[in-house]
């Protein structure tokens, strides 16, 4: 009995080692499957496609599981090797997999010819999908997508009518953006929130570290609110757009004290144009972009979504910048048709930065960020300032003849800052190249506008226009208005140079020279150059009248090296020049000459150009050639005293006396250059 109990002990010994032995070979498989997966996937993440799809097919050959299978097929599809992946997927015996593993399998092929752009295989996937797992929510919002693409909204619609999103995040990304893009177009826009919720989660949970920029980007109203115009409907965009585009016409017209409504039309108008043309180019990639789980929006096919996203946040960034403008006085704020032109230069130059960043063949890229560039530099003429700019730039560069940049029309009723800052810029223009009528006739009727408060250097533009013109009585009306508008302000003083200035023209000396003196020594170290240069005119002349003829030509010589405009060194030369004729200092007439010369001129300045020619002239003994050029500048249509007082004492140089005394007539009476020459006539 002993000895079959012994028997039978070592017989269960042997059966325990036996199924110790099996049971320690498959704990040994299972943790090298194991390995062999978190190798994979490690991979994976890494980058390492190459390492990950051997441990995939390491950890199948090693287990015979079709979880690795499954893994190695989406790697293969992630990788765009999508005949590889059905090729992977095609060794998984489904039929022996459960309803769970066929739906799984069938999905993934779906998801495969997606990719490949097949998608009515992949609907027929993706039916087979639903019919084994009918509530598997992957499947379902993909072929509501489907069905989007294919324009059958209904059967999108219902597809998703009884998805209920929970507040726990249940699936990947992917499958929250296509709700949300889906519910978007339909309208659904509480699912769609809630979809937005969890892809914000989605965000924070993969970039923990995200910036304070991205953070506010994240946040589920700011993804609503920016894709809204991308992913409604087409009529429910177009309604959205005219919306939207009508509450920037009214709100820009409320800033104004004049709006034109046709302005507000247009520009409605054109950003539903402009709107609408993006969407219909772009919506089709974009819910494709969305089903394949592609959403890069650095990739090519996102530069007009982008286009669209940041033109419909920039409009809702106008509604916080133009209450701003309330700051500033009402007639300097910028008219409706600038404050509407914000978001046009917008809309073109993201075109052009968008280009600019893109990835597209070179050709094709030049020719985006070309259309880009001119539409943004028509558009920038609009927007407040943008002409002003362009026009200063344009002179910086020398390109202003080939770009002409002019201010609107001149009307009491409607004139904006921007082209009265142009047309301020303007006048000196004319003026600096003796174009003395066009610059009076800006002014003339540009100063009957109501805020000639902001423009003091064009009050004083036309000042001078009109002592140029000789226009003396008016020219000291002007003054004393000038005085008035800016009395106790910084421009006050300068008025006071233009005063003295005129009193020189008319002879009296003495109080030119009072006037001068009165301006503060801290408001002459202000002073631009051209006005420094009139007060030291103004200080030669007095000098000149004084006897004082050095410290005259030292005044002059500093006025003229000091001035940038043409019309002021005409004048000074013609000054210097026949002073050193009376001094009978011929070695710097030939330098008078080359300056003159050298000088862009037109108008009056051709008067004052034939007149110094003709005292370096004179000062050679050259007496006929000096006639001849003295004579010329009785072409100029604008009075010009000084040359006609020069061509009559020619004329009593030669003993013409009466000639001479006909010239008068041509001369403004009570004028300091038709005093001397009535002293001069009637001295003979």
């Amino acid at each position: 009995m002993k000895k079959c109990l012994l028997y039978i002990f070592f017989l269960f010994i042997n059966i325990a080692c036996v199924f110790a032995q099996e049971s320690l070979g498959s704990i040994e498989i299972d943790l090298k499957y194991h390995l062999l997966i978190q190798k994979a996937e490690r991979a994976e993440k890494t980058g390492n496609y190459e390492e990950a799809a051997q441990s995939y097919q390491e950890a199948y050959e090693e287990s015979n599981n079709v979880q690795p299978l499954m893994q190695l097929a989406k790697l293969y599809t992630r990788l765009g090797m999508y005949d590889t992946a059905k090729d992977v997927i095609d060794k998984i015996p489904i039929k022996k997999l459960r309803k769970a593993g066929k739906s799984e399998v069938h999905l993934l092929e779906g998801k495969i010819q997606i990719a490949k752009g097949n998608l009515g295989d992949a609907h027929i996937a993706l039916n087979k999908t639903l019919k084994l797992t009918p509530n598997k929510f992957p499947a379902k919002v993909r072929l509501a997508m489907i069905n989007l693409i294919k324009g059958m909204k209904s059967e999108a619609e219902k597809q998703l009518d009884n998805v209920v999103i929970k507040d726990n995040i249940e699936y990947d990304i992917d499958e929250y953006r296509l709700c949300f893009a889906i519910d978007m177009h339909n309208g659904n826009f509480a699912r769609a929130y809630k979809a937005c919720e969890l892809i914000s989660k989605i965000n924070t949970k993969n970039n923990p570290k995200i910036g304070f920029f991205e953070a506010i980007m994240n946040q589920p109203i700011i993804i609503l609110v920016s894709f809204l115009p991308l992913l409604l409907s087409k009529y429910l965009a177009v309604i959205y757009y005219l919306v939207v585009f009508m509450a920037l016409g009214l709100c820009a017209s409320a800033l104004c004290k004049k709006s034109a409504f046709w302005q507000i039309f247009l520009f409605v108008f054109a950003g539903i144009i402009l709107m609408t043309l993006s969407y219909n180019f772009s919506i089709t990639d974009v819910y494709s972009s969305f089903l394949n789980g592609y959403c890069y929006i650095y990739d090519e096919m996102w530069i007009i979504p982008r286009l669209i996203i940041g033109s419909n946040l920039f409009a809702f960034a106008l509604f916080i910048l133009y209450p701003c403008f309330k700051l500033l006085k009402e007639d300097i704020r910028p008219v409706t048709y600038e404050l509407l032109g914000i978001w046009l230069f917008c809309f073109f130059f993201s075109s052009f930065v968008l280009s600019f960043q893109s990835n597209l063949p070179i050709i094709q890229k030049l020719t985006y960020m070309s259309i880009g560039l001119i539409f943004s530099f028509l558009s920038s003429l609009i927007m407040p300032f943008g002409k002003l700019v362009v026009f200063r730039i344009t002179q910086l560069l020398g390109l202003s003849s080939l770009i002409k940049i002019s201010g609107a029309q001149i009307t009491k009723e409607n004139i904006s800052f921007t082209d009265m800052k142009i047309l301020e810029t303007k006048i000196w223009n004319y003026i600096s190249k003796g174009d003395i009528e066009t610059a009076f006739t800006i002014g003339k009727k540009a100063l009957t506008i109501d805020n000639q408060k902001n423009f003091p250097y064009f009050w004083q533009g036309f000042i001078f226009a009109l002592i140029n013109r000789e226009n003396y009585e008016e020219a000291i009306n002007s003054i004393n208005n000038y005085y008035m508008i800016f009395q106790g302000t910084e421009y006050y003083e300068i008025g006071q140079i233009y005063e003295a200035y005129i009193k020189t023209e008319k002879g009296d000396f003495l109080t030119a020279y009072k006037i001068i003196n009165s301006i503060s020594s801290d408001r002459a170290k202000l002073l631009n150059a051209d006005e420094t240069a009139i007060s030291l005119l103004v200080l030669a002349r007095c000098c000149l009248n004084s006897d004082d003829a050095n410290q005259a030509h030292i005044n002059y010589n500093k006025a003229l090296s000091t001035t940038k405009s043409s019309l002021l060194r005409y004048i000074i030369l013609t000054d210097i020049a026949e002073l050193d004729c009376k001094l009978k200092y011929k070695q710097d007439m030939p330098k008078w000459k080359k300056i003159a010369n050298n000088l862009n001129c037109e108008g009056k300045c051709l008067a004052y150009r034939s007149t110094i020619n003709s005292i370096v002239a004179y000062t050679s003994e050259m007496k006929d050639e000096a006639f001849t050029l003295a004579s010329e500048c009785l072409n100029c249509k604008i009075k010009t005293g000084k040359a006609i007082a020069w061509l009559g004492h020619l004329l009593c140089k030669q003993g013409k006396p009466s000639e001479a005394e006909k010239l008068l007539s041509r001369m403004t009476a009570g004028s300091y250059s038709a005093e001397c020459l009535m002293v001069e006539i009637t001295s003979l």
